[in-house]
């Protein structure tokens, strides 16, 4: 968790190793689940995306626990993301990675919600935020986090760090708020249980294997 998604060169040879060590073992998939929310809550950046690549190897593990482990990697990585909903940073690689899940496994969403009672969706936070962050117009990021904007849904936009004292032209805002503005109705569709619209939110080839 803590390297094996560090490049995305080392990702297919560290999935194997964590799949295999995962393969029917809920105990086992429960624990790197934790150090995955471990890393997420405690990192930004590069180490924050190689711990989500790890999530990926566990969604795309398919056995007797598939249903049970997915769901408890959606549940606790949405609980670490809204507890730090103020960095642009975490949410926007949480959501990224959330939306790449269920479009890798469709039924995901279903089962998240099913979870959940089936009524009402404990995760309507995150179109609210989504909402929230539009509305500001990206006024409001600056004092949420320093340090470089990942970018787009890929992670490779503008530069412009959203830490710093930029006027309204700043690219890099715009690129926040058009990508907040994209991923709203494809969250809003996996809240209501749905699988994201593949078309409407392409996978870039760079980022293919995270």
């Amino acid at each position: 968790v803590r390297l094996g998604g560090a490049t995305a060169s080392s990702c297919k040879h560290s999935a194997s190793l964590l799949q295999l060590y995962c393969h029917n073992d809920l105990a086992r998939s429960q624990s790197v689940v934790c150090r995955i929310c471990e890393r997420v809550e405690e990192s930004d950046g590069r180490a924050l995306r190689a711990a989500l690549r790890a999530g990926t190897a566990l969604v795309a593990l398919s056995d007797g626990l598939t249903s049970q482990r997915t769901v408890f990697l959606l549940k606790s990585l949405l609980h670490v993301a809204k507890n730090n909903r103020r960095y642009f940073r975490t949410m926007h690689l949480v959501i990224h990675y959330l939306l790449k899940w269920c479009r890798r496994r469709p039924e995901l969403p279903a089962w998240l919600l099913a979870d959940s009672g089936g009524s009402s969706s404990p995760y309507r936070w995150l179109e609210a935020w989504l909402k929230e962050s539009i509305n500001s117009g990206g006024e409001a990021w600056g004092s949420w986090q320093a340090g470089s904007y990942a970018g787009g849904a890929g992670g490779s936009g503008p530069g412009g760090g959203y830490g710093s004292n930029s006027n309204n032209m700043d690219p890099s805002r715009d690129a926040r708020w058009s990508w907040c503005q994209e991923a709203l109705p494809q969250v809003r569709r996996v809240v209501r249980g749905e699988a994201p619209q593949r078309e409407a939110w392409a996978e870039p080839a760079a980022d293919s294997d995270r």
